[in-house]
């Protein structure tokens, strides 16, 4: 399971840094989820909403907050913390089915 706290990736280099470390309130990354919803983004891996690419992956690096155009599933787990589910919070992130998915509550 990944927590929603995480590093912020460089726009230069897509590197991560622990200086980055940056936090969003849990409130804010179910808003964002929930206007990417009720906006209907249809799921795409090569179209784009805002600047972000429309897959699973990338609703969890909006939500979070990363920088466009998102991770995908192979790096989002370098950006968040693993932790148990009886830790598990709104906001984080759970790997189900090889795929990334908001916990809501």
């Amino acid at each position: 399971m990944l927590a929603g706290i995480f590093l912020l990736q460089t726009a230069r280099n897509n590197q991560f840094t622990k200086e980055a470390l940056r936090c969003v309130e849990r409130s804010t990354i179910i808003a964002h989820a929930v206007h990417w919803v009720e906006g209907r983004v249809p799921y795409s891996q090569t179209g784009t909403y805002n600047g972000y690419r429309t897959d699973s992956a990338v609703f969890v690096s909006m939500s979070w907050e990363l920088d466009k155009p998102g991770l995908n599933l192979s790096v989002i787990h370098n950006v968040a913390t693993n932790i148990t589910k009886d830790l598990l919070q709104q906001g984080d992130s759970i790997i189900c089915a090889l795929q990334p998915v908001l916990f809501a509550n």
